[in-house]
């Protein structure tokens, strides 16, 4: 039993490796058929999906696949980080205009 050559480019995007495993994926020109356009007008419009972050994925032109992956959670130990080293910042400031005044 030998596969075709659709199917081997079908597992090779799907088996491709990356960051994280895609949620789903599909063929730029599968998709271009369903919408009715050309694929090179699809994959602009792709990238710019991907750049606006209407949805998160990765086009892989080169092997002509879409692939989609979950939005990432929101990590709050980020904004907690931010937080905390402007304080740190202020109390530097204040530090810094005590010995300004001592010396």
């Amino acid at each position: 039993m030998h596969a075709s050559r659709e199917d081997k480019e079908t597992l090779n995007c799907a088996t491709m490796s990356s960051p994280k495993s895609p949620d789903s994926f599909a063929r730029t020109e599968y998709i271009a058929q369903q919408v009715g356009q050309d694929r090179q007008a699809v994959e602009l419009k792709l990238s710019q999906m991907i750049l606006d972050k209407v949805f998160h994925g990765v086009l892989d032109q080169g092997r002509g696949c879409l692939l989609i992956f979950e939005q990432p959670e929101v990590d709050r130990a980020y904004g907690a980080a931010i937080d905390t080293l402007e304080q740190v910042g202020k109390v530097v400031d204040s530090l810094y205009a005590k010995t300004v005044k001592l010396a």
